[in-house]
């Protein structure tokens, strides 16, 4: 059942600042944190009010979905999702981001699976969310390029993985020559001549420089 709809825009925002502050090594956020991030400039009595009604409201909703954990430790919200009954695709995500070493093509294509949906949160826009953002294609990019550089994949887990990275960093040079070579190992020229055409579109768009590398260079280079 979609319940997305039940969420008001206060209390989607309020439910991402819970759980993401309960992930990533992170141990919850503060009352006067979230009052900061959600409802600033408002006197302490009025924040603890907004806050109180409507950590009802997101429980009332959470209790559709299933098992879940919402509580005050030493001072701090904590948010967890039971693992065994709720499947939350970024704590998949990021136990693999974990567990997985840089040859293991099984986790690697999982991961890839994940990501290439679409950037993370890529259609929500709060500044405190940057650094969220931030970190997960941080952890992401670099065990990716890894398995490219050092693993020789299937072109279509390549393409694959290609397309996580430029959904974290669409001006990545790596991923658009792994990609590039891959279409063309597929026979898809036209396609391969076109990522690289929009890539470096994008590249003078952005650093106001040509990109040096041409086209022949780029599928040769991997």
């Amino acid at each position: 059942n979609d319940i997305t709809r039940l969420y008001s825009p206060l209390l989607k925002e309020l439910c991402l600042v819970l759980f993401l502050h309960s992930l990533m090594g992170r141990h919850g956020i503060s009352s006067e944190k979230a009052n900061e991030l959600l409802w600033p400039g408002r006197s302490v009595k009025d924040a603890k009010n907004n806050r109180s009604v409507n950590i009802v409201k997101l429980k009332n909703i959470l209790d559709k979905t299933g098992a879940y954990t919402l509580l005050k430790e030493n001072d701090k919200w904590v948010f967890h999702f039971d693992n065994s009954d709720i499947l939350v695709d970024l704590q998949e995500y990021l136990h693999l981001l974990e567990h997985t070493c840089p040859t293991d093509s099984a986790g690697i294509a999982r991961i890839a699976a994940i990501v290439k949906r679409g950037a993370f949160l890529q259609e929500t826009e709060y500044s405190w969310l940057d650094k969220f953002k931030a970190d997960i294609s941080a952890k992401a990019i670099p065990l990716l390029t890894h398995f490219l550089e050092n693993n020789a994949a299937p072109p279509e887990l390549v393409i694959d993985i290609c397309d996580c990275i430029l959904n974290f960093d669409s001006l990545c040079e790596e991923a658009v020559m792994f990609k590039c070579k891959a279409l063309v190992t597929l026979r898809q020229h036209a396609s391969a001549k076109k990522i690289y055409t929009s890539f470096i579109a994008e590249y003078e768009q952005i650093y106001g420089e040509s990109f040096e590398m041409e086209y022949t260079k780029v599928i040769e280079q991997c």
